[in-house]
């Protein structure tokens, strides 16, 4: 999907919540979308929304994780990638994305181990960052 297709979805989403059904799911969508598109502060706000209403759903901590981790809040994006795993240990991305924010953090080794759990899980990106960084 092309960014202007994840703004214009923002959008969609924009307009159910002003028109009353500001869901988590809502929240979460849009802060996706936001996501996708680069607007890392908007998603954040989103993410933030969504993550309070409903604290134990995973991927709304994993994603809230991506968006602090691109916004270079890498203590921040560790606590709720943590969080996203220890609520589904057997999440993939989850374990992905950690390694990526602790190889910006110059844990190499803890980035490894990150990988090599998400590629046991089946993610094929951390197949690649094994090979590229896990030497």
């Amino acid at each position: 999907m092309s960014v202007k297709n994840y703004a214009l979805a923002a959008l969609d989403y924009t307009k159910s919540i002003e028109s009353g059904d500001a869901s988590s799911t809502n929240y979460y969508n849009r802060g996706a979308c936001r996501i996708q598109g680069g607007n890392y502060k908007g998603a954040l706000e989103d993410l933030n929304k969504a993550v309070e209403m409903d604290p134990t759903d995973a991927e709304f901590n994993y994603e809230r994780g991506k968006a602090k981790h691109y916004l270079k809040m890498y203590s921040a994006a560790l606590e709720d990638l943590n969080k996203a795993i220890s609520l589904d240990p057997k999440y993939g991305s989850a374990y992905n994305q950690r390694g990526n924010t602790k190889y910006e953090m110059k844990d190499i080794s803890g980035a490894c181990a990150d990988w090599k759990k998400s590629a046991e899980l089946g993610n094929a990106t951390a197949k690649l960052n094994i090979a590229d960084f896990c030497k």
